[in-house]
């Protein structure tokens, strides 16, 4: 059974949370694994793109003209150089899995991690409530068949 918008939305705000933990925890680490910190930064990249376009695609135009949503849309511009820095800088880690480059990935990602914070709360509680107000359960329920028409974010790692 397909789940409502909202309810995808919100569980992959969870899994990103989760995957944030585990990047920090994994950065801090007294011997940080190369590949687990790899993994675990390119599949926190993959699912806030796709978790993004499905926002913009297909929620948020149907609840435009809403002040929170503005609002979100320009804090998704002001996460975008931010998140080409963490992208950057996973790809020097990629080269050169260095302290000093572990360091700087390490850096970026928490910035992405603490902008999120605020945002993922923006959105469960001001633009997610607005759209449950707003369309019917079938319509949700609609919305969240395309969304799940748009691909899978990667599995969070265990």
């Amino acid at each position: 059974m397909t789940q409502d918008a909202i309810n995808l939305l919100q569980a992959e705000h969870q899994e990103m949370r989760a995957l944030l933990d585990k990047m920090n925890t994994q950065i801090k680490a007294p011997t940080p694994d190369a590949r687990a910190v790899l993994d675990l930064v390119s599949r926190f990249e993959a699912s806030l793109s796709l978790h993004e376009r499905r926002e913009e695609d297909v929620l948020f135009p149907s609840i435009k003209g809403m002040g929170p949503v503005q609002l979100v849309l320009q804090e998704h511009e002001r996460l975008a150089p931010l998140r080409a820095r963490l992208a950057a800088a996973l790809a020097t880690y990629r080269a050169d899995a260095s302290a000093d480059n572990l360091k700087v990935l390490g850096y970026d990602a928490q910035q992405v991690a603490y902008c999120l914070s605020g945002h993922f709360m923006k959105e469960e509680q001001l633009c997610f409530r607005i759209a449950q107000a707003m369309l019917s359960p079938d319509q949700l329920t609609e919305m969240g068949a395309t969304m799940a028409a748009m691909g899978e974010a990667p599995a969070a790692a265990r």
